[in-house]
């Protein structure tokens, strides 16, 4: 009966989704580790990432060629390239030019199709059924999904961060001990995201601070998981990742240095780190509460071990 179900839903969406006749495999081979990118496209010509990128459909323009006019998803691939350098990265454009995500469900079911091993989602939207529905069909087949928790500082993970299933990631910056995104029970892990140099268009490169870049930080961390250990399983991942964290126990703690400060100086400084959306630092509510803080190096150390 679950099977049918699942089987039921997926006609569903593909009959919902006009675009989603592109089912044919995209040009790598079957042992790969595929990492897709679930963004504003991914300028595949920049050092960072020339001979990395699947070229995916792009459900904005409906065509092959996810080219990026943004600059987002081109900074979070550099990120995972940089991260995961045994993976290819699958460009799946969903956001167009106004920042608007679409056909989310879509292209997670299209990635899933195209071999994904992870699938990060750096963006926010709200509650959509057929999201959750695509994710937990995703999750079946031993996906990993990776989301942004939101920028705003909020006690409140946005969609698709959301979702069970999910690996939620908030921010921290290591050198200021400093926690920064939304917060609370949600959040599964904070990761690096303050600061981060990393692809441009046009072969630049450029400083970005956000949730976006802290999920991208994990998308590679556990690339190169998959990489290093091909048979590696969902479960395995997740207790290697909880095993090799480390935790900072209060969120008043993480955010001290912002506390009583107005929002005028939280933009400010949002923006002198390179912040393209507003990016709230918690103030704290004073709970004590443990958020593990995944770093590669630990990763890495406990994989030789194994």
């Amino acid at each position: 009966m679950k099977h049918r179900l699942q089987r039921l839903f997926l006609c569903f969406v593909l009959l919902s989704s006009p675009f989603l006749y592109v089912y044919g495999k995209a040009d790598f081979q079957k042992d790969e580790v595929i990492i897709a990118v679930l963004d504003t496209g991914i300028d595949d010509s920049h050092e960072l990432l020339r001979g990395r990128v699947i070229q995916g459909f792009d459900f904005i323009d409906r065509d092959w060629i996810s080219e990026d006019q943004d600059g987002h998803g081109t900074h979070v691939a550099g990120i995972i390239a940089r991260e995961a350098p045994g993976a290819r990265i699958l460009s799946v454009r969903i956001i167009d030019n106004d920042n608007d995500v679409k056909y989310s469900h879509a292209a997670i079911l299209y990635a899933i199709s195209q071999g994904a091993d992870v699938i990060n989602m750096s963006f926010v939207e709200p509650y959509q059924p057929l999201t959750q529905w695509a994710i937990q069909y995703g999750l079946s087949k031993g996906v990993t999904f990776v989301a942004a928790s939101g920028n705003q500082g909020l006690e409140e993970v946005g969609y698709p961060a959301r979702y069970n299933g999910v690996y939620s990631i908030s921010g921290y910056e290591e050198d200021g001990h400093q926690f920064f995104g939304n917060f609370g029970e949600n959040v599964d892990y904070l990761a690096p995201g303050w600061k981060v140099e990393s692809a441009a268009p046009d072969g630049g490169f450029a400083t970005k601070s956000g949730t976006s870049m802290s999920a991208a930080y994990v998308s590679g961390v556990l690339g190169y998981m998959h990489t290093a250990k091909p048979d590696i399983k969902r479960k395995e991942l997740r207790e290697l990742l909880d095993a090799r964290s480390y935790e900072v126990t209060k969120i008043s703690e993480a955010a001290s240095t912002v506390q009583g400060r107005s929002e005028r100086q939280l933009d400010s400084i949002a923006a002198n780190a390179g912040v393209d959306a507003q990016v709230r630092i918690p103030a704290g509510s004073g709970e004590a509460r443990p958020y593990k803080v995944i770093d590669k190096a630990r990763i890495e150390a406990g994989l030789l071990a194994d």
